[in-house]
């Protein structure tokens, strides 16, 4: 556990040291806040300029007694979040994982590569809130690959919701 934060920070660091500030990002964050007890509410995971994003695999830990997870998805059509990666000459290839305490979203593409910068909603987790809406929900690991299957380093990640 201490390793992991130490690494994260190291990387975060390097992240911002190497742009200057000025590195694309990953965040997670309740699309339209936090909701109340006995409620639903998604939480997104969101890019601001990813350059060359291929694949992906995003670890997301929360507390059992506060959360429980209704849906997972890359995406979330009738709340208005579409995946950036989705486009016509390619195809989003998911896999999802869910288990109590944690939820892996994961993508890749298949097709012609573009090397733009992406920014938006790469994954979603819809959440019932059962106790404090406050509790735990942390990004535990995140991977971003490009489309050589190298890893992407650059991107400060914000690892609890705003």
């Amino acid at each position: 556990m201490r390793s992991q934060r130490m690494i994260i920070a190291m990387v975060l660091f390097g992240a911002m040291w190497a742009a200057g500030g000025s590195s694309p990002t990953l965040q997670l964050k309740w699309h339209n806040g936090l909701p109340a007890i006995g409620r639903t509410g998604a939480l997104v995971a969101e890019i601001a300029g990813v350059k060359n994003l291929d694949a992906y695999s995003l670890e997301i830990t929360y507390d059992t007694s506060a959360f429980l997870v209704v849906d997972a998805a890359l995406d979330a059509p009738l709340l208005n979040i579409s995946n950036p990666l989705r486009n016509k000459t390619q195809s989003l290839l998911p896999v999802f994982k869910k288990e109590p305490g944690r939820v892996t979203i994961a993508a890749t593409l298949s097709g012609t590569p573009t090397d733009g910068p992406r920014s938006g909603v790469i994954g979603v987790v819809v959440f019932k809130i059962l106790g404090d809406p406050a509790g735990t929900v942390t990004l535990r690991h995140a991977r971003l690959l490009d489309s050589n299957g190298k890893d992407i380093t650059n991107v400060i990640i914000t690892p609890t919701p705003r």
